[in-house]
């Protein structure tokens, strides 16, 4: 698979890379890695807190990030706010990040 690097949406100048492996993959356009820190929930979810000089910007799932910008969204969901919609880990192992496995 050849690597790809698509824009997270609402965060100037930070890309993700389609390999979602870890936290890592969440690059700035610089090339140092997007996170200020990592962090898990109570329930497993792996999750990111980007800052901008500072100021905190945004937390999220690294599984959403990848959904968003890898996977379309169907016809028939296009109505539903995108923070309804569902990301699912096939094999139920939240910390498996992969493409392929959401």
């Amino acid at each position: 698979m050849a690597i790809i690097y698509k824009p997270i949406n609402g965060i100037e100048d930070y890309y993700v890379c389609n390999s979602g492996i870890n936290e890592q993959t969440i690059l700035s356009c610089k090339g140092k890695y997007g996170y200020r820190f990592k962090w898990m929930t109570p329930n497993g979810d792996g999750r990111i807190n980007i800052e901008k000089k500072g100021k905190p910007l945004i937390s999220f799932s690294f599984y959403r990030v990848l959904a968003e910008a890898f996977i379309p969204i169907p016809q028939k969901y296009k109505d539903i706010p995108k923070e309804e919609l569902v990301v699912h880990h096939i094999d139920h192992n939240r910390n498996n990040n992969k493409l392929n496995n959401l």
